[in-house]
């Protein structure tokens, strides 16, 4: 009978000394900098208030309040671009299809942090987020996050392309493409 587990302790070992040797003897590759590449430039900042229910027994930020300040964040940007009222959540036209997060370091009470994000690509019916929590200077950064947003219409429960007035003031502000018109098929 073969036993898989030596062949797996000794990959394991390998792919350790690789990642050893890349970051701690040659020190050429900085994977929050390859990570952060497309994170460079960002039009919209929206300033976050740590509250004594968003602590843990560690007195720093619980990991699921970040994701909460993607979603302030996000509000405020729609809030400020002038494409939603406030009025009815039924016509906050997001919903989240993927989410990625990466938690880089703790943010401890009293910290003053803002959250960075940017739409950087307008689909027939999705647009790509990216994110940065951090220092209310940019220096350091809490943690990095991409979205992928659907546009949704609540009551009627399905998918819709991406209106014009939304794309022409995304585009406007982000700088970034218009995307396809909503005849394209890709979402």
């Amino acid at each position: 009978m073969c036993d898989f587990s030596d062949i797996r302790n000794y990959s394991y070992k390998i792919l350790g000394g690789v990642v050893y040797f890349l970051f701690a003897k040659l020190q050429c590759f900085d994977y929050a900098l390859w990570y952060n590449r497309a994170m460079t430039e960002f039009r919209y900042t929206c300033p976050i208030d740590i509250r004594y229910s968003d602590l843990d027994p560690q007195w720093h930020v619980n990991h699921a309040r970040f994701i909460s300040y993607l979603e302030q964040a996000r509000f405020r940007y729609v809030m400020d671009l002038g494409l939603f009222d406030g009025r009815s959540f039924l016509d906050f036209e997001f919903i989240i299809a993927d989410l990625h997060i990466s938690y880089l370091a703790p943010i401890h009470a009293g910290r003053p942090v803002r959250v960075a994000m940017r739409i950087t690509r307008l689909g027939n019916k999705s647009m790509d987020i990216i994110y940065r929590i951090e220092d209310e200077t940019g220096q350091q950064v809490f943690a990095t996050a991409e979205t992928v947003m659907v546009i949704y219409d609540y009551r009627a429960q399905q998918t819709h392309p991406i209106s014009d007035l939304w794309r022409e003031k995304i585009a406007a502000f982000e700088g970034v493409s218009p995307g396809p018109t909503p005849k394209d098929k890709k979402v």
